[in-house]
């Protein structure tokens, strides 16, 4: 069986669709996976305390 050109580029553009597919579902998938693990210690985090501040005064 011999392939034509047309026919193997076909099949090699189908193998690189199918794995550009995958990998963008894995990075997809990832982003979720990596959103719920950053969101989970930033909203545990302590809020530090506000200073003590005084206000400006004026000097005559």
């Amino acid at each position: 069986m011999t392939l034509r050109k047309a026919e193997f580029i076909d099949m090699r553009l189908r193998v690189f669709y199918s794995y550009l597919n995958a990998f963008t579902g894995f990075a997809r998938a990832d982003r979720i996976v990596w959103k719920l693990i950053v969101i989970n210690p930033i909203s545990k985090a302590r809020v530090p305390p506000i200073k003590k501040t005084i206000g400006l005064m004026l000097i005559r």
